[in-house]
């Protein structure tokens, strides 16, 4: 095996260490589909529901609510 090789060997492992810890596909870093079209991993959508049910003040969490309303635009887009 050359050092050219060891190097493509070395670079995939730590992509795919990435790719894990992201909770994506190794497939996404080749892909040419942005990221950002696809949807959300199941880690940030749990993430969310946790800090959102944290917070423990009724009109903080309609502010939160009303955030990600505006960021996602209208339903169906």
């Amino acid at each position: 095996m050359s050092d050219t090789d060891d190097e493509a060997a070395r670079a995939r492992r730590v992509l795919s260490e990435i790719a894990h810890a992201l909770d994506m596909p190794l497939e996404a870093f080749f892909s040419r589909v942005s990221a950002e079209r696809r949807g959300p991993s199941e880690a940030e959508e749990q993430e969310l529901i946790g800090l959102f049910r944290s917070i423990r003040d009724p009109s903080k969490r309609r502010q939160c609510l009303d955030l990600l309303r505006t960021m996602a635009g209208p339903p169906g887009v």
